[in-house]
């Protein structure tokens, strides 16, 4: 009885330490109902969404084609809807293969010895007078699949097992984080203790039996807890709410389904299971921490408690580089906070400890948020939102797929040009269109491509803006190359742009003013379809033997000279085709080696380049039409748009999509660590108070005598934030440290999986190495 009322006059006397560890009780606790009820919503909005797709948990299909095989479905279904749930029956029946299906949805859990969902079914089917045979034939006449509600929801045995471990891997996830902040009310019990290590020896003197001063210390945990976990609970469930609403707003789910479905699957649920593991587990940890602080403490005698010896202040021989730079820094208060922490190690060393982990958690979770942002902002797509590829084009480079003789002369980028600017949808479109010259290589015997690009004026201006702009690259720095000339003079003009490498040279002849580059269009073309050759064209092949009977190639050479006049000269080095954040349109430009206006293109320049427009009977040009959306909320109208225009567009590619799904994962993760980072602050801060002000209020006395000797409010005040700086000083010192050597074991781990994995993930090391500093600053 005497322990319960010590305990409880403890607590009322010292009510500021009582209140800081109900704030570090309720600020654990919280954190662990937090992350179960946003694993419950989230598990509840999955469930929401697969029920949306599939409201059953099976389907069973049944041919009703075998004699008695109607009695048989009959039986299942009333059995089924007897016993087990509802069932929404779909019947079709025709002359060749009559069937039923049943849509099965379970109002209750199977029993413990159900097994797995299908073959609960099976044996059901069985039941109903099915033959073995054809329950097992899932291509014959019967067959049944199931969903995903029963692992979202489980009602079999199976699934049950399946959900725990993923439980017991979310659990297990949250008592490491436990075990993380544990220090967390370690700190509060242990100093408490310390503080009162003299009441404890004076208990023990008049016969007090340490099963009594370790009851004390668990009891006040209990009361505390009683307190600190309802609290946390209660915290805990109104984070996960912010967190929702936040989700909610931001529209992240929204780039995966509509507006209208995210507002019937999203769901905030607080499952009552959770809430009474986390509050088990809040309250567990309160106890193991207090009775083992209660287990500390009577391991002195009375006598060495009294006299308190261990807190004598002991004055080192040397003193540490901390201590010199404190004395040299801020005179005799510094040396006398120096002082104050040392003269009880163990408690100076738990607070250190206590705080380094929280900075260090917040530090690292903050961290690592920071390297994956930029990670996913260098390499996420940041190219054009769509391309689109105009009907008439032949596209096999990119889509394997050759323009039927049928499509022949409607190549018109124009058209699609018109219709997609009508749309009002898109912003002004990039045209480019790619045609070649193509030369026998006499050592391979093949043919070496040149690729030319017919551009339109926005993709001319884009081309030196973005692709040729100013940039560092591999460590070399490169000026912005200006526009040789205006598009409406490069158009008339009829010339090329020149993307100059020692290739061309091995290939053709270039000017000695570089204003001139001449090629012998020696065409080697080898095709096993001689009805694509044009008729007039056919007695200018050859066929070439190739030793397989299968096929039949041939050989066309021209000897005509193709001379294209050049108006200005690129250095190729120039181009970043291999930069991660290069976009589409920059890395179209892998292969090509002369840029011509789109007019130059209409006005028939690139027929006397492109031979197979004139020998065969399919274009051999394709073009593109790039454009990014005005308006994002209209992104569902571009596949309308796309079904309406057929006739012009062949097809499409979308990028948007793809970016704005990746930047929803990355918005996320960044909602999801940054709730974790203020988390693991909050942590920080409420350990801070806890341990400064605890050991500042346990020294009321000696502080009173210093004053008393003449000490002034404003030297005692500098004495105190001193001491508070030397915890915060060392505590993140070691911080950095401890999240160096973090980030270095990372980038060694990540380093095994293959060259260049940690400059693609962490980018310049320097950089990252810095991060960790910054935070724990």
């Amino acid at each position: 009885m005497f322990t319960g009322k010590l305990a409880l006059r403890y607590i009322k006397e010292q009510k500021r330490h009582s209140v800081l560890t109900v704030c570090s009780i309720t600020a654990a606790v919280a954190f662990v109902a937090m992350l179960f009820i946003v694993a419950s919503s989230v598990i509840e909005t999955m469930y929401n969404y697969n029920y949306q797709q599939t409201p059953y948990h099976t389907v069973v299909d049944i041919s009703l084609v075998v004699d008695n095989y109607d009695e048989y479905a009959e039986n299942f279904k009333e059995d089924f809807i007897n016993n087990y749930g509802t069932i929404n029956e779909i019947d079709y029946r025709d002359e060749y293969n009559p069937s039923v299906t049943y849509q099965c949805f379970f109002t209750k859990s199977l029993p413990i010895n159900s097994g797995y969902l299908n073959d609960f079914v099976n044996e059901l089917l069985f039941k109903a007078g099915f033959p073995s045979e054809d329950v097992y034939d899932v291509g014959g006449a019967l067959r049944h699949h199931n969903t995903d509600l029963d692992f979202l929801k489980p009602i079999s045995s199976g699934a049950r097992k399946q959900w725990m471990s993923i439980f017991a891997l979310m659990y297990l996830v949250a008592v490491v984080i436990v075990i993380s902040l544990r220090l967390l009310i370690d700190t509060a019990f242990e100093i408490s203790s310390k503080e009162r290590e003299k009441q404890f020896g004076v208990l023990q003197s008049i016969g007090a039996t340490p099963k009594q001063i370790t009851k004390i210390i668990t009891l006040e945990g209990v009361i505390l807890s009683a307190v600190g976990v309802p609290l946390g609970l209660l915290l805990g469930t109104g984070i996960a709410f912010v967190i929702y609403k936040i989700f909610e707003y931001s529209k992240i789910m929204e780039a995966f389904v509509s507006a209208e479905t995210v507002q019937q699957i999203l769901e905030f649920s607080v499952n009552p299971w959770f809430m009474v593991i986390a509050g088990i587990t809040g309250f567990g940890w309160v106890l193991l921490s207090a009775y083992g602080t209660g287990r500390r403490c009577i391991k002195k005698s009375p006598i060495q408690a009294i006299s308190a010896r261990s807190d004598k202040v002991k004055l080192p021989k040397r003193r540490s580089l901390i201590d010199k730079l404190f004395v040299k820094i801020f005179g005799w208060e510094g040396d006398l906070a120096a002082r104050n922490n040392r003269r009880q190690p163990k408690r100076f060393i738990v607070s250190v400890v206590s705080l380094t982990v929280s900075i260090t958690l917040y530090a690292a979770v903050s961290t690592a948020v920071t390297i994956l942002d930029d990670f996913v902002n260098r390499t996420v797509y940041a190219g054009v939102e769509f391309e689109f590829a105009p009907r008439g084009s032949n596209i096999s480079s990119v889509g394997g797929t050759e323009i039927s003789i049928d499509d022949l002369g409607k190549f018109s980028y124009r058209e699609a040009e018109k219709r997609i600017k009508e749309s009002g949808l898109f912003e002004e479109s990039m045209i480019y269109v790619d045609t070649g010259l193509d030369k026998k290589n006499e050592s391979t015997g093949y043919r070496d491509y040149v690729e030319i690009a017919y551009v339109n004026e926005a993709t001319y201006n884009y081309i030196f803006d973005e692709v040729y702009g100013e940039r560092d690259i591999s460590g070399v720095h490169f000026d912005a190359i200006e526009p040789p000339m205006s598009y409406e003079e490069f158009a008339k003009s009829n010339s090329y742009i020149m993307i100059y490498s020692n290739y061309l040279e091995r290939i053709g002849t270039i000017s000695e003013n570089k204003d001139k580059f001449t090629m012998r269009n020696d065409e080697y073309q080898m095709t096993h379809f001689s009805e694509n050759i044009k008729p007039e064209y056919k007695d200018y092949f050859k066929e070439v033997s190739t030793g397989n009977s299968d096929y039949f190639y041939y050989e066309y050479e021209n000897s005509e000279d193709i001379t294209l006049d050049i108006a200005y000269v690129i250095d190729e080095g120039r181009k970043y085709i291999n930069d991660a954040s290069t976009t589409y349109v920059g890395r179209s430009f892998s292969n090509c080696k002369f840029i011509g206006s789109l007019d130059a293109y209409e006005n028939g320049e690139y027929k006397k380049t492109d031979k197979a427009l004139e020998i065969f009977n399919y274009q051999s040009a394709y073009g593109r039409i790039m454009c990014d959306l005005k308006n994002p909320d209209d992104y569902e109208k571009v596949k309308e748009f796309v079904e309406n225009n057929t006739d012009v567009i062949l097809e499409y590619y979308d990028f948007f999509d793809s970016v704005r799904k990746t930047k929803a994962l990355l918005g996320a993760i960044n909602i999801g660590s940054n709730v974790l980072v203020i988390m693991f602050a909050l942590v920080a801060v409420i350990n801070m108070v806890n341990v400064l002000s605890t050991g500042i209020i346990n020294r009321r006395g000696e502080l009173a005598s210093l004053q008393s000797v003449g000490m002034t409010e404003k030297q005692m005040n500098k004495m105190t934030v001193l001491e508070c700086l030397q915890y915060v000083f060392i505590s993140g010192i070691m911080s950095i440290i401890l999240c160096e050597i973090i980030m270095g074991g990372t980038m060694a781990l990540f380093s095994i999986l293959g060259e260049g994995v940690v400059e693609n993930i962490f980018g310049n090391v320097v950089w990252a190495f810095g991060i960790p500093v910054l935070k724990v600053l």
